[in-house]
């Protein structure tokens, strides 16, 4: 244990001491990260990444219809754009818009046990209910 903490403070006085040595181990990782950003290899591989980042991001801004179902885009807060069957792709320009609603064409339930009706000071009615729907106009 003695050793270890000789060892460890003649390292503190070492650095302290002279900060430029030749001999240092520190020294050979600054000069092989200083070779390391000289290299052309190096700016090769960041640019590749990079470039990869930006293709995902635009293929995944590529708007596809779905079946019985449109999807609205927004564009500034007013709708821009519906795609359906009719218009199957649609890219959305970055932003500018927005995926507003995906909505769907088939019949929709929606079923809820949470209506309560007050009809005096003795009586509360629980009525259980199921709305069926169907969206005509998307728009």
């Amino acid at each position: 244990m003695k050793n270890l903490f000789n060892y460890f403070f003649f390292l503190a006085g070492e650095s302290s001491s002279t900060s430029s040595s030749e001999g240092s181990p520190s020294s050979g990782v600054t000069d092989a990260l200083k070779n390391l950003v000289k290299s052309p290899a190096f700016y090769i591989v960041i640019g590749v990444i990079v470039l990869l980042i930006i293709a995902v991001y635009l293929i995944r801004r590529m708007v596809k219809a779905r079946p019985n179902s449109k999807t609205i885009i927004v564009r500034k807060g007013v709708i821009h754009t519906i795609v359906d069957e009719s218009n199957p792709k649609y890219f959305l320009v970055p932003f500018v818009d927005k995926l507003g609603a995906v909505i769907s064409l088939d019949d929709q339930q929606l079923t809820s046990d949470k209506l309560f009706i007050n009809n005096g000071p003795d009586a509360l009615y629980k009525i259980n209910y199921t709305l069926t729907y169907k969206v005509s106009n998307v728009k």
